[in-house]
């Protein structure tokens, strides 16, 4: 998809009868067979066509909109979960329609519902007298939390560098909890991608799994180096410097990313409502 695609000139098109109007109505672009949805620019980027009794309405090479005889609409994504296809779904079928926790929703009478590769629509005339669509087939939103029981239980296995690492934060710390780092910048930018966060974790779990106690230590060291670094930050008053919150912070975040299936429950979310987890990510 593009940015900067404007949906503003589009025609609405709410139902199977518009549809076939407007489809029958549209000029095709001069020398071709196209028939542009909008009225002014980008007139190829979102187009209408006829498929036997489908109308179809595309942006650049997906159908997102799909009018069946019976009074359905089939909203389609195509995978996409941008804003650009959100602004021209919502244009066209004249609703709300916004990207939101790595999904795309709709605004219904009865709420917010995630838009898939194959929502079913249909407009009619609801209870109250009102014209409007309801969905045909709502998806129930499944929201990761931590189980905090189990992810202290993991924890454990790395309790003995977690307090390594706060007696040498409070024997290091300057001005409070900062600790300087007593590397160049260079030094200090190349050895920031010494380790990616799994690779911290799998010598993490090597660390703590290390039956020698002098061995163990040594190690202990070299890793609060490399944590040191990795959670650096640079300020001219200080160069590059850290905290004892923030290496704890580090730690525990990609600990837990890295055990996330152990750790993390699943729990259905309410229909209507528009929700996210910032722990879906993790799996």
């Amino acid at each position: 998809m593009a940015f900067g695609l404007r949906t503003g000139d589009l025609r609405r098109v709410r139902n199977y009868k518009e549809a076939v109007e407007t489809e029958a109505n549209i000029v095709p672009i001069r020398g071709t067979s196209t028939k542009p949805l909008s009225t002014k620019r980008n007139k190829q980027a979102v187009t209408i066509r006829r498929e036997g009794d489908k109308v179809i309405v595309r942006m650049y090479s997906t159908d997102v909109l799909t009018y069946m005889p019976d009074g359905e609409i089939i909203v389609s994504t195509g995978g996409y979960s941008t804003q650009s296809t959100a602004s021209v779904i919502g244009s066209v079928l004249w609703s709300s329609v916004r990207c939101y926790g790595d999904r795309m929703w709709i605004n219904l009478n009865a709420g917010w519902f995630v838009l898939t590769r194959d929502t079913r629509l249909r407009w009619g005339e609801s209870k109250d007298g009102y014209y409007s669509y309801t969905i045909q087939n709502p998806v129930q939103i499944t929201l990761h939390q931590i189980n905090r029981k189990r992810a202290n239980a993991m924890m454990k296995e790395y309790k003995p560098f977690m307090q390594y690492a706060q007696r040498m934060c409070k024997l290091l710390a300057q001005g409070g909890e900062v600790i300087v780092v007593d590397l160049g910048v260079e030094e200090t930018r190349q050895n920031r991608q010494y380790l990616s966060p799994r690779q911290f974790v799998e010598k993490l779990s090597g660390v703590v799994c290390e039956p020698d106690a002098d061995r163990r230590m040594e190690l202990c060291a070299e890793l609060l180096q490399i944590l040191m670094v990795v959670t650096s930050m640079y300020r001219f008053s200080h160069g590059y410097y850290t905290t004892s919150n923030r290496m704890q912070a580090y730690v525990k975040t990609h600990l837990y990313k890295e055990h996330a299936r152990e750790i993390l429950d699943g729990v259905s979310a309410p229909l209507g409502v528009m929700v996210k987890s910032k722990y879906d990510s993790w799996l």
